[in-house]
């Protein structure tokens, strides 16, 4: 089997695994696609990936991040992909905080849409 095969083929069951998860989410409130964190916490976030210096406005947020409020935030910034790459580095350095495999994969969605991810 080529690569590009098994990349398709690999992506494409991200790719559903991830659309179940956002239709699931959006049923609850379009804005903030998971009802289990407030909008602030989401608003406090995409004001943080719109900063020049993403790594020192994260480190201000007093909120820990959530896999529920990281995938938010990967669907609302995937057309920004080292945002959303900032933004995972940063929850990874968290303490009591791991990333799911949703989260990775939705990570590693983002990164081969965009080219990012070789």
């Amino acid at each position: 089997l080529s690569h590009k095969f098994i990349f398709r083929t690999l992506f494409s069951s991200i790719d559903t695994e991830i659309q179940s998860h956002t239709s699931q989410f959006n049923q609850f409130h379009p804005s903030n696609p998971n009802p289990n964190f407030p909008n602030s916490d989401f608003d406090t976030f995409s004001t943080a990936l719109k900063s020049p210096n993403i790594f020192d406005a994260l480190d201000g947020i007093k909120i820990e991040p959530s896999p529920s409020l990281l995938l938010a935030m990967f669907k609302r910034f995937e057309s920004s992909p080292k945002q959303v790459f900032s933004l995972f580095k940063w929850a990874e350095t968290r303490s009591g905080y791991a990333h799911t495999p949703s989260v990775f994969n939705s990570m590693v969605n983002i990164l081969a849409k965009s080219g990012e991810f070789k």
